[in-house]
């Protein structure tokens, strides 16, 4: 099930169906979809094929954007997807003997001696897959996220398994608020922590380097400066703002928000005084340069997968960045417009 930053689903439900009789052919519930934009309409009935609709419910991403719920029925089996406002589908609940082998032997190792409960397909921009599975040991509930070849990505976590220094930096974020659910991130050999509180009424995340930094928070925008908030508020202009997010380099200040025009979403960033810094957007790979492309290909070893696409504009500067991953080697190459190689 999609989550947003801060993993609670939010949503108005916008269509209840009752379900069909088993058999029933899916434009007998047609009708009921005609409210969802086409590409949306598509990719349900594409998915449920002979099954049936349950539910579908108009909900948030995590950078705000508008995405689609959507509970059914396949095969005998109840079953979640979420599909985004282009009809890209984001994620879907499958079961263990429909994942390929690696990420099935690593999810029944992640869950010996526990107790194994719903698993969730995720397709990334680049269609990069990766699964995350929910296992109950001991009375608590963890998630854990393995890609199609088994690596694990993802863990839940609790406190007291976090570095000292981690756990120093969480206690004084969380002051006198309520600590929510921490999630290890692994990307190589870097390691961070994605945690959730709750104060004064409000959730908002942050995340912790392994060696107990700050590496980022959820602000509001009224917790802004006057400039910066009105520097936020002009993207609006564009499409519709999602979260801020606030970190430090080299000791000045950058607010990054989320802007998400139609099916697409852009991360634009400022200084404290509302000045714009950088856009970063990710791609698909259709959406690269011709030059990029052809630049890439001698470069890219046999067997190297591009798991990820990223476009920079910093001033008049255009640059783009291509993550490889072979196994569990992984290693980034960026290009400019006109597809020479820049060095790191």
């Amino acid at each position: 099930m999609r989550k947003t930053l801060d993993g609670i689903i939010i949503g108005v439900s916008i269509l209840c169906a009752t379900p069909a009789p088993a058999g029933a052919a899916p434009r007998g519930y047609a009708p009921l979809l005609q409210p969802l934009p086409v590409p949306v309409r598509r990719t349900i009935l594409a998915e449920i094929a002979s099954g049936t609709l349950d539910s579908v419910s108009r909900t948030n991403g995590d950078a705000g954007e508008v995405i689609y719920d959507v509970d059914f029925t396949r095969a005998g089996k109840s079953r979640n997807m979420t599909v985004a406002l282009d009809g890209k589908l984001l994620d879907i609940q499958v079961f263990l003997d429909e994942t390929p082998v690696p990420a099935r032997a690593a999810i029944r190792t992640l869950s010996r001696g526990g107790q194994l409960g719903d698993i969730t397909k995720n397709i990334g921009c680049n269609d990069d897959i990766s699964y995350e599975a929910e296992i109950t040991r001991d009375g608590a509930m963890r998630r854990y996220t393995v890609d199609d070849k088994g690596v694990l990505l993802e863990m839940q976590v609790s406190l007291p398994d976090t570095p000292p220094s981690v756990q120093q930096t969480i206690n004084a974020r969380v002051g006198g608020g309520i600590l929510g659910d921490i999630i290890k991130t692994m990307d190589g050999a870097e390691v961070n922590y994605d945690v959730v509180l709750t104060k004064a009424g409000r959730k908002r995340a942050f995340t912790v380097s392994a060696g107990g930094e700050l590496v980022e928070e959820q602000v509001f925008a009224e917790e802004l400066p006057a400039a910066l908030q009105k520097a936020i508020q002009t993207q609006g202009q564009r499409g519709r703002l999602g979260k801020i997010a606030h970190s430090t380099d080299k000791s000045k200040d950058y607010y990054e928000v989320a802007v998400n025009i139609g099916p697409d979403t852009s991360w634009v960033t400022f200084d404290a005084a509302g000045a714009l810094d950088s856009e970063v957007e990710d791609l698909g790979w259709a959406s690269l340069p011709p030059k990029v492309k052809i630049a890439l290909h001698p470069l890219q070893m046999a067997g190297e997968e591009v798991t990820d696409v990223t476009r920079t504009i910093e001033a008049t500067n255009t640059t783009y960045d291509i993550e490889l991953r072979k196994g569990q080697s992984r290693r980034t190459l960026t290009f400019g417009n006109d597809g020479k190689i820049i060095p790191p």
